[in-house]
C-alpha cells in the first residue's frame, strides 16, 4: 500500500489554485463543504461539520479547486487505499 503526502496532493494544483488554496478565505470551511485536510490526508476527503466552522490552515478544499482538479486528488486518494 502507497501512502499520500500532501506534497502529492498539492503537485496536482494549477497555478491559480494554489494562489487559491493559499489565500485565507479558503480555508474557512461551511458545513458540509468537502476537504482534504493536508496534514492527515490518509484520512481522505472529509465533510466539514456545523462544529468545524473555525479556521482551518492546511486544508484543500474542494470549492477552491476546479472539478477536474478535485477529480484527480479523489483518484490518487483512492489508488493509496487498501
Amino acid at each position: 500500500m502507497s501512502t499520500v503526502e500532501s506534497e502529492d496532493l498539492l503537485q496536482l494544483l494549477s497555478e491559480d489554485e494554489t494562489a487559491r488554496v493559499a489565500h485565507a478565505d479558503t480555508s474557512w470551511l461551511n458545513e458540509g463543504d468537502e476537504y482534504v485536510d493536508l496534514d492527515a490526508p490518509k484520512h481522505g476527503v472529509q465533510r466539514a461539520r456545523a462544529t468545524s466552522g473555525r479556521r482551518r490552515h492546511r486544508v484543500l478544499s474542494r470549492r477552491a479547486l476546479a472539478e477536474r482538479t478535485w477529480e484527480r486528488i479523489v483518484a490518487r486518494l483512492s489508488s493509496a487505499r487498501p
